[in-house]
């Protein structure tokens, strides 16, 4: 009903969405190199809502790593069945390697340059340091994790939650310090309401969990 508001488009993308979750729900978490893949074009595919005929489609591919990763790490973590074998790893590779390629054609097909030339090169420094970043923050807060389930679970609290600064990181890297002022806030804010929250049930001797 809300991408009604945004045009067919739209509304044939959030559906399209829909059939994904609908699939990995009912078959795709149990095949894990096609669960895997799923996920990560669910997330790709919903930035795309709002406006489908976005030129710049670096975030949307990064999105989709960051989430395939993340997917895949708490699939380890937690050690799902059916395990994550070599071939199920081969597949995934492939299935990422493959929709990377999609989207360099269109992303090129519609701009003629995977990154527009009147937006600096160096730009792009700022969504690699956060990517960087979140890579050594979920390591370390993976190990220092009691056992693996709680690794997997900070990984999709701490996951999640770094879309934010992805988020301020491409509006830096476009010029635009404004909104990226406002999603740094936003992720701020949302780090201490899920820290306070974790602290202040964490008294009552039960933990929270992640939803």
């Amino acid at each position: 009903l809300g991408a009604t508001a945004l045009g067919t488009w739209s509304v044939w993308l959030t559906l399209l969405v829909a059939l994904m979750l609908l699939f990995y729900n009912t078959a795709g978490r149990y095949l894990p190199a096609v669960g895997v893949v799923t996920i990560g074009l669910a997330h790709a595919v919903h930035m795309l809502i709002p406006d489908p005929g976005f030129p710049i489609l670096l975030p949307v591919w990064l999105t989709m790593t960051h989430a395939m990763a993340l997917s895949l790490g708490v699939s380890i973590l937690e050690d799902k069945r059916p395990a994550i074998t070599a071939q199920a790893r081969a597949g995934i590779i492939c299935g990422w390697v493959f929709w990377s390629a999609v989207r360099g054609w269109l992303g090129w097909y519609r701009s003629g340059a995977l990154w527009p030339e009147p937006l600096s090169i160096w730009g792009l420094c700022w969504p690699l340091g956060v990517a960087f970043a979140g890579l050594v923050v979920l390591h370390r807060k993976q190990r220092t994790a009691p056992d693996r389930r709680a690794g997997a679970e900070k990984l999709k609290r701490y996951g999640a939650m770094w879309q934010c600064l992805y988020g301020a990181a491409w509006f830096m890297a476009m010029g635009l310090p404004v909104p990226a002022f406002c999603f740094a806030g936003l992720a701020v804010v949302g780090f201490t309401v899920m820290t306070i929250l974790r602290e202040v049930v964490g008294l009552g001797g039960r933990p929270i969990g992640f939803r």
